[in-house]
């Protein structure tokens, strides 16, 4: 296989100020708004591969928005009917990519 696939980092800083890595897998325009798909990042992904032959994936999907002070930020999508609604079409986008259970 020749080309080495880049993978994007983004850290996120909560109200506290403690901060978590993610991997950015893909950014998704929907309904005029944009959504940030994310996974949790795994530094060595080997250490967390279990015996068992599915990895699962667990992914945050976000929405683009600016706060009041006009900086960017990245709110969590709660509403259940628009997670599901960009779930889909990130579904629909990558289907190649990813075996969706």
């Amino acid at each position: 296989m020749g080309e080495e696939e880049k993978v994007e980092i983004i850290e996120l800083y909560d109200e506290e100020g403690g901060s978590e890595k993610f991997e950015h897998l893909d950014t998704i325009e929907l309904d005029g708004a944009k959504y940030v798909i994310i996974t949790p990042f795994i530094e060595d992904l080997k250490d967390d591969v279990d015996d068992n032959d599915e990895n699962e994936c667990e992914i945050h999907i976000m929405r683009h928005a600016t706060s009041d002070d006009g900086e960017d930020v990245l709110e969590m999508v709660e509403d259940d009917n628009e997670g599901k609604k960009v779930f889909e079409k990130f579904k629909q986008k990558h289907e190649k990519d990813y075996n969706f259970a």
